[in-house]
């Protein structure tokens, strides 16, 4: 810039996709008409995200009916924008966004709040057969996928609760974090 530093336009868009016998219904067929490429297009289109190079946009995709699976494993990007993928998934929603997004961009794109993901985690933890026996292990990013918890808090959640006494260690293990049940 010719008169100082320009300040950085970001812009963070939602955005749900539902096909329309759903929406008129009012039924949610997970699974059946799967969203892919064509429907991230359209929302890239509607925000103009080609149009203007000059902003940043973190753009949260919601399908009620789910995601084609090679979307839903790495979202798509471009040079002005990122997308987090969003679906319904048993007890509550996955949410598939990078891992260089700031947390606080990541949690606006989280139809649970924050509490209702720890109690989720914390229920699965404390009740998870592998967890009960000694020396029983679980990975921590199967326990995010079990959840439906962001592996960041799942992470920061077991930290915690190993912390306070509870019988299990989180350990480092051949690139992979896991909790462990703690021989006696």
């Amino acid at each position: 810039p010719l008169f100082g530093n320009a300040k950085p336009k970001i812009s963070i868009s939602a955005s749900v996709w539902s096909p329309m016998d759903a929406l008129s219904s009012g039924s949610v067929p997970y699974g059946e008409e799967l969203a892919g490429h064509e429907e991230i297009e359209t929302v890239l289109r509607q925000l103009l995200v080609h149009e203007r190079d000059e902003i940043f946009y973190y753009i949260g995709i919601c399908s009620t009916s789910g995601w084609e699976d090679d979307l839903f494993e790495m979202p798509p990007d471009g040079i002005n924008y990122a997308i987090a993928l969003i679906e319904p998934r048993f007890p509550g929603w996955a949410v598939s966004a990078p891992e260089t997004w700031p947390l606080a961009v990541q949690a606006a794109f989280q139809p649970d709040t924050i509490e209702d993901m720890r109690k989720r985690l914390l229920r699965i933890i404390t009740t998870h057969p592998e967890l009960e026996e000694e020396g029983g292990l679980l990975l921590v990013s199967e326990l995010a996928e079990h959840t439906g918890v962001p592996e960041a808090i799942v992470l920061e959640e077991v930290e915690v609760y190993c912390a306070a006494g509870q019988g299990l260690v989180l350990e480092f293990v051949e690139g992979s974090h896991i909790v462990r049940r703690i021989r006696s």
